[in-house]
């Protein structure tokens, strides 16, 4: 279980990294 909360983590700080190439509509 403590792989997927460290997974989630990272993917959530990648998440915002990209959020405004997301809200731009460069990454779908």
């Amino acid at each position: 279980e403590y792989n997927m909360v460290a997974r989630d983590k990272m993917v959530a700080k990648v998440y915002f990294k990209y959020w405004p190439l997301n809200d731009m509509g460069m990454v779908h």
